[in-house]
């Protein structure tokens, strides 16, 4: 499986993150999409190649760890970096909430599977103790996105206000 589909999305870590900054929480993750400008050249057969000298080109989203984002940031050659947070399938697994609990004092249990096709992956928070409907449900493609999409979720209708609260 290749490390973007263990991942969130480039729109989905965007979204992710632009909340993260509305509610005044700070991450620092293991993976990151970046880009920046990078001095550039064209070879004869036009491939693209590092050129100190020369001049400056985008680099284009590309997934990298922290070690590799922590080394473009300090390169005076490099300019314009821009990263998001690229959080994974464990991390996003540790960050969602066992439980809900809402203001009427209905609990919600996280449930996690493919569909019955198995062409999606599927989260749900189903109430514990009743036969209603779930708060919320999220399809994706991998699983990291569905879960992604569920915390994207959480945080904007109040249910996280801090990452740091992952399972109770």
């Amino acid at each position: 499986m290749k490390r973007e589909d263990k991942v969130v999305s480039l729109e989905l870590a965007k979204q992710i993150d632009d909340e993260h900054k509305r509610l005044g929480i700070e991450v620092e993750r293991e993976w990151w999409w970046v880009d920046c400008d990078i001095p550039l050249h064209f070879d004869s057969k036009f491939k693209f190649g590092f050129d100190p000298k020369g001049k400056k080109g985008k680099m284009g989203w590309h997934l990298r760890d922290k070690g590799e984002r922590q080394h473009l940031v300090v390169l005076p050659t490099i300019t314009n970096l821009e990263s998001f947070p690229a959080y994974d399938t464990a991390e996003l697994g540790e960050m969602l909430p066992d439980t809900l609990k809402k203001s009427t004092g209905t609990r919600f249990k996280i449930h996690m599977g493919r569909n019955s096709l198995e062409t999606q992956w599927v989260i749900s928070y189903k109430p514990i103790y009743s036969s209603c409907g779930c708060l919320q449900t999220t399809f994706a493609k991998t699983e990291a996105e569905a879960r992604g999409k569920m915390y994207l979720w959480l945080l904007q209708n109040g249910y996280i206000v801090n990452a740091m609260e992952g399972k109770k």
